[in-house]
């Protein structure tokens, strides 16, 4: 089990039920309960609510069995990514929100899939060539689902602001969804 709180702002009595319940079940079934800081949105996490936290969890006697930033893993996220592309499972999309949001409606799947040279601008993704909202990765999804969410949802994004942890060694993050 797991509480997973952005640290972009302060813990609430929701958050603190969650993790007891998570807990509970956890030590119930003998399994394990991790503490997961979903710290991959640059502009909204700061280190003033990390270490907030940090204090409330002590302060609560909260325990957990492992501590996760996922901005740690962010090397692996670009793993994946890299693995779907390579597999014909992602592409890289120059459409604006607007485009995509149209397609999405309409149930069709823009050109990029076809047209971008995906490894390339990835590439240039990563080293922060694109500004934000010019390049996104997404998925290959179910243009046809009646889940709208599942129409080739955005996965990575180019995010500059800077990370509070990270500072500007990362263009890209990951979405919440795939972040998990």
């Amino acid at each position: 089990t797991r509480i997973a709180p952005e640290p972009s702002k302060y813990m609430h009595l929701g958050h603190a039920l969650v993790f007891i319940i998570n807990k509970a079940y956890a030590d119930k079934y003998k399994g394990k309960c991790l503490f997961r800081l979903e710290d991959t949105n640059p502009e909204k996490a700061t280190q003033e609510f990390v270490d907030s936290m940090d204090e409330d969890m002590k302060w609560l006697h909260m325990t957990y069995d492992q501590k996760i930033v996922c901005s740690d893993r962010m090397e692996s996220y670009y793993k994946y990514a890299e693995t779907l592309m390579n597999d014909g499972n992602a592409y890289v999309c120059h459409c604006t929100q607007e485009e995509v949001k149209e397609g999405r409606e309409k149930k069709v799947r823009c050109g990029c899939l076809k047209k971008v040279k995906h490894k390339e601008v990835w590439n240039k993704m990563l080293e922060g060539k694109y500004d934000e909202g010019k390049a996104n990765l997404r998925i290959v999804g179910d243009m046809q689902s009646d889940n709208g969410v599942l129409r080739d949802p955005i996965i990575m994004r180019i995010a500059k602001q800077k990370h509070y942890a990270k500072g500007n060694k990362y263009a890209v993050w990951p979405m919440y969804d795939f972040e998990n």
